[in-house]
């Protein structure tokens, strides 16, 4: 019912600002997306029984723990309406390479240290050290790639790059003054798919995805609890989720699924145990 009335709200915003075509095609969007969330839970109910992922839940975690980001991240090419079970070594292929701003276009999937980020950098200096924006990489990049190359309408001019500068600094300032806040609170329609983004390695290694603005902000904040929301799991990870719905004692589990009941992706999912 909640989200319900959260599309309905968001639809009648549309109304008032855009005219009628805006609220159909706004509350099919809405409605689209949702159908969405909960056939993909379906689906995943139907093969992963009581260990199945839901799209629409979220686990708290310490963004001070996460080291890796994935580049590219799997939002890029997936729908984030939905959450992902893969096999494979995406979660192995560790690279010690600096990245700039733009994450996409990179040939295979590979780990990257957060901190070899430029935009994670860039973030860095600019709150931390007090560096004007116009001395960061991001800002270089802004003006120099995204600009001139047209990526995306955030940085079509130099008003635009602006605009989302100021944004940035707000978003950092509401956050240090407020907290961090989940989107349940602000009242996103489907609020789990708009927190941030992690994927879960086989040995349930959590790395970063895609939310880079709220992510990084917390992490040079010294925040120690934020909601996220898995993406992708690793197969054998989902192994480990399945062996522990399924044992009815800590002792029926195997070694590493015994020394993973702490981990917040097995929270709500192991309070039977014994």
């Amino acid at each position: 019912m909640d989200q319900i009335l959260k599309i309905a709200k968001k639809s009648v915003r549309a109304l008032n600002k855009n005219g009628p075509f805006s609220l159909i095609g706004s509350a099919f969007t809405l409605i689209n997306n949702y159908a969405e969330l909960k056939l993909n839970y379906i689906e995943q109910r139907i093969k992963y029984g009581s260990s199945a992922p839901n799209p629409s839940q979220t686990i708290q975690v310490n963004p001070q723990n996460i080291e890796y980001m994935m580049v590219p991240a799997f939002s890029f090419s997936k729908s984030k309406y939905q959450t992902y079970i893969m096999g494979g070594n995406w979660d192995q292929q560790h690279s010690s390479e600096k990245i700039s701003i733009h994450r996409g276009g990179h040939p295979k999937k590979n780990l990257v240290e957060i901190e070899n980020y430029g935009f994670y950098r860039s973030l860095q200096n600019h709150f931390k050290k007090e560096t004007p924006w116009e001395k960061t990489e991001f800002y270089n990049w802004a003006v120099e790639d995204a600009r001139k190359n047209n990526i995306g309408n955030h940085y079509e001019s130099m008003e635009s790059i602006r605009h989302r500068l100021n944004k940035i600094d707000e978003l950092y300032n509401s956050i240090r003054t407020e907290g961090y806040k989940p989107q349940q609170e602000l009242d996103h329609p489907v609020p789990a798919v708009n927190e941030v983004q992690v994927n879960i390695g086989r040995r349930g290694e959590i790395i970063f995805d895609e939310g880079k603005h709220r992510f990084i902000i917390s992490k040079i904040l010294g925040i120690q609890s934020i909601p996220v929301r898995v993406f992708v799991r690793h197969e054998e990870w989902q192994k480990i989720r399945k062996e522990v719905t399924t044992a009815s004692d800590k002792k029926q589990l195997n070694k590493v699924a015994r020394q993973s009941l702490d981990h917040p992706d097995l929270a709500n999912i192991s309070s039977h145990l014994i």
